[in-house]
């Protein structure tokens, strides 16, 4: 396992591989909110993008549920069925 300031190296290289280099808005923390943004855009279940993620609390992970307000038109089209 990588101690913090190792880790911080690998970071630090990886930022100014991709231009990022100087951007202190690019911090690890992003991984993980791009990672659930881009589950709950998927449709993902919030229940298992909290699984995923290991929120103690379905109400953290509600914090990317406004991504998917594209979802109720699937929410129509089921009650619709016949």
């Amino acid at each position: 396992m990588l101690t913090q300031v190792e880790f911080r190296a690998v970071w630090n290289d990886a930022k100014y591989e991709v231009g990022l280099g100087t951007d202190t808005q690019v911090v690890p923390h992003i991984l993980r909110h791009t990672c659930a943004s881009r589950l709950v855009r998927g449709g993902i279940d919030i229940r298992r993008v909290q699984m995923w993620l290991g929120h103690q609390t379905l109400q953290m992970t509600m914090r990317y549920a406004h991504l998917a307000t594209n979802d109720l038109d699937s929410c129509v089209k089921v009650l619709e069925i016949r």
